[in-house]
């Protein structure tokens, strides 16, 4: 087992039972001790792997549909995109996607009747907590830090949140993107 085994095969493996169900089975399957059970449950994580894959690119390529069908979203300062009824577990990765790939802050926002949760990722120089607390009467609720928040909201409030998060992020001046040269 090396650090690549880990930070490729068993890490996403481990987190996809947090984010597609419940993190207690990666723990019974740590814990365990028998090689049968060990072997149904490892197959059982792994399965909740490609559920975690094949809900994250949904998720990007509605996310990828919104923005082609709400063309001003492309040219926001932030890229939010709002879907009904996406897995909440991996909306953060579409998000952090999204931000890669538009070297913005991007939020993915996902509904179901009258309730709403976001989560977003960031780039160096935008700080999610704080636009999220500037934008806050928008809002039920948030966390997060500098460059990984989420809050939740009333689905009637997903335009003026969209909108608020938008002014306060023209008003600050961070430049996109930040290129790092280590050498």
């Amino acid at each position: 087992i090396t650090s690549e085994t880990v930070s490729f095969i068993l890490g996403p493996r481990i987190n996809a039972c947090g984010r597609m169900g419940s993190a207690v089975r990666a723990l019974d399957l740590l814990l365990c001790e028998d090689p049968d059970t060990c072997n149904e449950l490892a197959a059982e994580i792994n399965d909740l792997n490609t559920k975690r894959h094949e809900a994250e690119n949904e998720i990007y390529s509605k996310a990828k549909e919104y923005i082609k069908e709400h063309p001003e979203t492309e040219y926001a300062p932030v890229i939010t995109v709002a879907g009904e009824g996406l897995a909440q577990g991996v909306i953060g990765i579409a998000a952090a996607k999204l931000a890669s790939e538009y070297a913005r802050p991007a939020v993915v926002i996902s509904y179901e009747g009258e309730n709403a949760r976001a989560s977003a990722r960031s780039i160096e120089g935008f700080e999610l907590h704080d636009a999220f607390e500037k934008v806050s009467s928008d809002l039920s609720g948030f966390g997060g830090h500098a460059l990984a928040a989420g809050c939740s909201l009333k689905t009637e409030n997903i335009p003026a949140f969209i909108a608020h998060l938008n002014e306060y992020a023209a008003s600050q001046s961070f430049t996109y993107p930040v290129l790092r040269i280590d050498c």
